[in-house]
Protein backbone atom coordinates (compact mmCIF):
# COMPACT_ATOMS: atom_id res chain seq x y z
CA UNK A 1 0.00 0.00 0.00
CA UNK A 2 1.44 3.39 -0.97
CA UNK A 3 1.91 6.19 1.53
CA UNK A 4 -0.63 8.25 -0.42
CA UNK A 5 -3.27 5.52 0.01
CA UNK A 6 -2.49 5.20 3.72
CA UNK A 7 -2.67 8.97 4.17
CA UNK A 8 -5.96 9.20 2.28
CA UNK A 9 -7.50 6.37 4.34
CA UNK A 10 -6.35 7.85 7.66
CA UNK A 11 -7.60 11.32 6.78
CA UNK A 12 -10.95 9.89 5.66
CA UNK A 13 -11.22 8.10 9.02
CA UNK A 14 -10.76 11.50 10.69
CA UNK A 15 -13.51 12.98 8.50
CA UNK A 16 -11.10 14.80 6.18
CA UNK A 17 -10.99 14.79 2.42
CA UNK A 18 -7.71 14.69 0.52
CA UNK A 19 -8.06 16.53 -2.76
CA UNK A 20 -5.85 18.00 -5.45
CA UNK A 21 -5.29 21.74 -5.27
CA UNK A 22 -7.11 23.61 -8.06
CA UNK A 23 -4.82 25.32 -10.53
CA UNK A 24 -5.88 28.77 -9.31
CA UNK A 25 -4.70 27.94 -5.77
CA UNK A 26 -1.40 26.62 -7.12
CA UNK A 27 -0.79 30.06 -8.62
CA UNK A 28 -1.48 31.70 -5.27
CA UNK A 29 0.98 29.34 -3.59
CA UNK A 30 3.63 30.21 -6.19
CA UNK A 31 3.02 33.91 -5.61
CA UNK A 32 3.37 33.40 -1.84
CA UNK A 33 6.67 31.58 -2.31
CA UNK A 34 7.88 34.44 -4.51
CA UNK A 35 6.92 36.97 -1.82
CA UNK A 36 8.68 34.96 0.91
CA UNK A 37 11.88 34.57 -1.07
CA UNK A 38 12.27 38.23 -2.03
CA UNK A 39 15.76 39.44 -1.12
CA UNK A 40 14.68 42.75 0.40
CA UNK A 41 13.20 44.17 3.61
CA UNK A 42 9.68 43.00 2.75
CA UNK A 43 10.82 39.42 2.17
CA UNK A 44 12.78 39.41 5.44
CA UNK A 45 9.73 40.79 7.31
CA UNK A 46 7.50 38.08 5.88
CA UNK A 47 9.99 35.34 6.80
CA UNK A 48 10.39 36.81 10.28
CA UNK A 49 6.59 36.80 10.75
CA UNK A 50 6.42 33.09 9.85
CA UNK A 51 9.44 32.00 11.89
CA UNK A 52 7.52 31.25 15.14
CA UNK A 53 4.97 29.18 13.22
CA UNK A 54 7.77 27.06 11.80
CA UNK A 55 9.43 26.47 15.17
CA UNK A 56 6.51 26.12 17.61
CA UNK A 57 5.52 22.59 18.58
CA UNK A 58 2.27 21.53 16.94
CA UNK A 59 0.35 18.39 17.93
CA UNK A 60 0.96 15.42 15.68
CA UNK A 61 -2.31 14.06 14.29
CA UNK A 62 -0.87 11.18 12.28
CA UNK A 63 2.46 9.76 11.19
CA UNK A 64 2.90 7.50 8.17
CA UNK A 65 6.00 5.40 7.63
CA UNK A 66 6.67 4.60 3.98
CA UNK A 67 9.45 2.66 2.34
CA UNK A 68 11.42 5.78 1.41
CA UNK A 69 9.89 8.56 3.52
CA UNK A 70 8.03 9.50 6.68
CA UNK A 71 5.03 11.86 6.55
CA UNK A 72 3.90 13.66 9.70
CA UNK A 73 0.56 15.51 9.70
CA UNK A 74 0.32 18.29 12.30
CA UNK A 75 -2.75 19.94 13.78
CA UNK A 76 -4.95 21.29 15.00
CA UNK A 77 -7.39 21.09 12.12
CA UNK A 78 -8.09 24.36 10.28
CA UNK A 79 -11.63 24.45 8.91
CA UNK A 80 -12.38 26.39 5.73
CA UNK A 81 -15.57 26.15 3.69
CA UNK A 82 -16.57 22.92 5.41
CA UNK A 83 -13.24 21.18 4.77
CA UNK A 84 -10.60 20.38 7.38
CA UNK A 85 -6.93 21.00 6.66
CA UNK A 86 -3.94 20.25 8.88
CA UNK A 87 -1.96 23.30 9.94
CA UNK A 88 1.25 21.70 8.84
CA UNK A 89 3.03 18.61 7.69
CA UNK A 90 6.58 17.40 7.35
CA UNK A 91 7.98 14.85 4.96
CA UNK A 92 11.33 13.30 5.74
CA UNK A 93 13.29 11.50 3.05
CA UNK A 94 16.81 10.16 2.83
CA UNK A 95 17.85 13.71 1.89
CA UNK A 96 16.49 15.26 5.12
Amino acid sequence: MSIYSMLKAALRAQGWILARVPEDDELHAAELVDLLTEDNADGRARRFALAPWLTFERPVIARFLGETCILTIEGPIYLKDGFGYPLGSQMQTEFG
